[in-house]
Parts: structure tokens; C-alpha cells; sequence
């Protein structure tokens, strides 16, 4: 059984007194916080009225019912691991890989939108990936967009990302993304010199003036551009620099990932939890100072949510992996974008098997097992319903990647000092003192106090 967790009614009672008297004597402090409440209580409104289910989670731990499964995110890679840059720490590799001209075709395209369609989610994201899909080309995407109308036969919700360095953007790209409401995140990581250590050109050029300018030709064209940053150890000490980039840039929606690629010599060992968490820390007690309600930093979000009783909505923290599949442009379905041992987490393929069939596979129902697996490991865990141990891709097992393996940036399997735990016990006591709640988060079910 999991453990409680979140406000109780007497905290909820003090911060909407606290929201009513907004504007009359709340401290900027605690107006990020009551902001950060605000959204996600809207957050969790929006989804009521869509009448949107998490389709994997809403299975309980151990449910083997693989015919649940609806698909609620698609990542998908129309060039592969193509790229037009030479980021040193990428987790796609550094060697011929990035430079294989592999592409989609319209068939297995096709393939993709009407399958996935078929299943009758509710609301289905397609989120565009790679290397760098714009590499794709405009003809591409078009493609995609009367795909998608062709197939939407259940009238559902669709919401369209593309997450890209920025560099291919131009006016055609940019009305096209504006004409069909897509969503835009760009990687950006901190301030100039350390992007442009680590995201490189072709030819070993720093990349960061290209990115800002598309960042802005974008605001220009309407859009609230949200951003990724890699925290390499050359970024876990300066926190501040990266808050003041984005800033600086009106960059307000962003989230941070911490470096775990073991491809690159050059980027080395995977961040340390303790970094992580140190570099986490400081950025929340910047924007708890900042007094900045438009700024929404996507792991602080997820806290929120979680805080009012909400699961989390980004993929790596809300246990529902089995929801999401990814396609690599030659269709082979995986679990994501992210790198997992291909031949033990390829479900099949998808220009040559119905997604019906590939979601009944023994490699699908092996990682299903292996992620709940995982997830019942950390049940006992204060967090597990913020973090429900974290990302897969994360995970290991005898010094090896497994699914059902404890995370590295949990700390309650891994026992390693740092990583998500302490970044929220930090989080939830700073804001607690802001609001001025008279008890801390239950840690245990029907026992009070702060447990921190």
C-alpha cells in the first residue's frame, strides 16, 4: 500500500485564504507559490472537462490487462536519429548514427496516424522528435496534418509538439506550426558558453546565437516557446546563469533533465544525484524569489499537482510509460525517444504488424511488467506518487539499464544520497514556510508532522 501524501483540508483552508486576500499584502514569494497552485488546479479542471483518462495508470499496479492499453502519446522520428548538430552528450550517440539519412515513409506514416487514432483516445499527443525532425521537410509534416484529419474518425483531441534546436526554423515553418496550433520547445542549455560547449555545429561552432534568434522569431510569431536543458556538470554549479538566460530570453515554460548519457566520452558519467538536486534546490529558491508568477518550470509543476491530490503530467514522473510509444522512422515501436536496450524493448514494427498486435507482443507485455515492477518498488516511498520511480530509461539493475531496476535519481531504491527526494523535500518545506501552513505534508498515513 502507498503512503499519503499532499495537503489536508485545514492547509487547503489556510491557502485559500491566502488566494482571496491575493494583491493585498501577499509577499511576492508566496505569489509564485499561490501561481504554481493556481495552474495546477486549472491543470487538473482542464483534463475533468476533456473527460481525459490516464489510460496505463489507470490500471492498479500488477494489472497484467494489456487490452486496456490505450496509446495517449506518440513520439515520433521521421529521420531518426539524424542531425544537424554534434551535441557531445547526446544520448543518440556521436558516430555515424547521427549523420544515417534514414526516413520515414508516407506509408509507415500513415500507419502511425491511423492506428493510433483508431484506439478512440480521448486525447492523443503527437509529439515530433529526433535528432532534428525538421530535417523531415515541410512536405512531410503537411503530410502528417491530412493524416490526421483523414483518420480522426473519433472526434478526438489532438495536440501536435515539435521539439527542435531551432536552427531549420523559418517563416514557412513558423506559420505552418502557427496555422496547425503545434506546440514549439527548443533546447537551450543556460547561458552562451555552456550551450555552446556541448551543442556544437558541424564544423564544432557554438549554436546559441542561432537558437536565440529562433527563440525570438518565434515569440514574434505568437508562440510561448517552451525549452529542455541538459544539466551537464559544467551547468550543475550555476543555476543562476540559467535562470537569468531564460529571463533574459522571455523563455517562461522550461524543465530541466539531467544528463545521463553513456555514449560520450566527452560529457562523462551521468549527472550525480546530488548535483542534480543541489543545481534543483537553488532554481526553485530563484523563482520562489523571482516573484514571477508567468515562470512554470515543469518538475516544480508536477510537484504542485501531486500537492493538491493530481498526478503529474510529464511522462517521466507519471508512471503511465505503457500509454506512450515511439516509432523510429523505419517503424520499429519502441517505448520512447530515449535509449533502451532495442533488442529486449523493440515491440515490433509498425509498417508491418497492426499497433493492436504490437501492443500484444511478448516484448510490449515484458516491458509493461518490468515498468509496473519498477513502480511497486518504490510504493512505500513518500514521493511515489510525484515519481513513481522516475523514468525507465533511468533505471538500473546490476550496473545495467533495467526497467524494473531502482532509478538513480530516486533515492528510496537506490539509496543514493540527492535526486528527486531531495529536491522536493526542499521544495515542499520552502513553500510550507511561505504559506505560513500550521502543519507540514503527512509523510505517513494518519501520522502528523513534517517527516523531512
Amino acid at each position: 500500500m502507498s503512503i499519503s501524501f499532499g495537503w489536508n483540508r485545514e492547509d487547503l483552508q489556510q491557502i485559500a485564504v491566502l488566494e482571496n486576500a491575493e494583491g493585498s499584502g501577499v509577499s511576492p514569494e508566496q505569489k509564485v507559490v499561490l501561481g504554481a497552485i493556481r495552474r495546477a488546479k486549472e491543470h487538473a479542471l482542464s483534463l475533468f472537462r476533456e473527460g481525459f483518462h490516464r489510460n496505463s495508470s489507470a490500471a492498479p499496479a500488477g494489472s497484467r490487462d494489456i487490452a486496456r492499453v490505450r496509446t495517449s502519446a506518440v513520439l515520433v522520428k521521421p529521420v531518426g536519429d539524424l542531425c544537424n548538430l554534434r551535441c557531445t552528450y547526446c544520448y543518440e550517440g556521436s558516430g555515424s548514427e547521427r549523420l544515417e539519412d534514414v526516413r520515414m515513409t508516407g506509408a509507415t506514416l500513415t500507419a502511425i496516424i491511423r492506428d493510433v487514432l483508431a484506439q478512440d483516445s480521448r486525447t492523443v499527443q503527437f509529439l515530433w522528435h529526433g535528432g532534428e525532425p525538421l530535417m523531415a521537410g515541410l512536405p512531410f509534416f503537411q503530410q502528417a496534418m491530412e493524416l490526421e484529419r483523414e483518420y480522426n474518425v473519433n472526434g478526438c483531441r489532438i495536440v501536435n509538439t515539435v521539439q527542435t534546436n531551432g536552427l531549420l526554423l523559418n517563416d514557412r515553418w513558423m506559420s505552418f506550426f502557427r496555422q496547425h496550433n503545434f506546440s514549439v520547445g527548443i533546447s537551450v542549455d543556460g547561458s552562451q558558453d555552456v550551450h555552446d560547449r556541448f551543442r556544437l555545429g558541424p564544423c564544432g561552432q557554438g549554436t546559441y546565437n542561432g537558437v536565440a534568434s529562433a527563440v525570438r522569431r518565434l515569440q514574434e510569431y505568437g508562440f510561448d516557446v517552451g525549452a529542455i536543458s541538459v544539466i551537464t556538470p559544467a551547468l550543475a554549479k550555476r543555476a543562476g546563469d540559467l535562470f537569468s538566460t531564460f529571463r533574459a530570453l522571455g523563455v517562461n515554460t522550461y524543465d530541466v533533465h539531467p544528463n545521463f548519457s553513456n555514449h560520450s566520452q566527452l560529457a562523462g558519467e551521468p549527472l550525480s544525484p546530488k548535483a542534480f538536486s543541489d543545481f534543483t534546490t537553488e532554481l526553485f529558491d530563484l523563482w520562489l524569489g523571482s516573484g514571477d508568477t508567468r515562470i512554470r518550470i515543469g518538475i516544480f509543476a508536477d510537484l504542485f499537482q501531486g500537492l493538491i491530490g493530481h498526478a503529474p503530467s510529464t511522462c517521466y514522473f507519471a508512471g503511465s510509460c505503457t500509454g506512450i510509444v515511439g516509432f523510429e522512422a523505419n517503424g520499429d515501436t519502441v517505448p520512447c525517444t530515449r535509449p533502451f536496450d532495442r533488442g529486449r524493448y523493440t515491440f515490433g514494427n509498425i509498417a508491418r504488424e497492426s499497433l493492436t498486435s504490437i501492443q500484444q507482443s511478448p516484448a510490449f507485455r515484458l516491458f509493461r511488467e518490468e515498468d509496473l515492477a519498477g513502480q511497486a518498488n518504490s510504493q512505500q516511498c513518500r514521493w511515489y506518487k510525484i515519481c513513481h520511480n522516475g523514468c525507465p530509461q533511468h533505471r538500473l539493475k546490476d550496473g545495467k539499464q533495467r526497467v524494473d531496476g531502482a532509478n538513480l535519481y530516486c533515492r528510496c531504491q537506490s539509496g543514493i544520497d540527492g535526486g528527486y527526494a531531495a529536491i522536493f523535500d526542499h521544495a515542499v518545506r520552502r513553500s510550507e514556510e511561505v504559506l505560513g501552513l500550521s502543519r507540514c505534508t503527512r509523510a505517513v498515513e494518519g501520522r502528523d508532522g513534517c517527516g523531512l
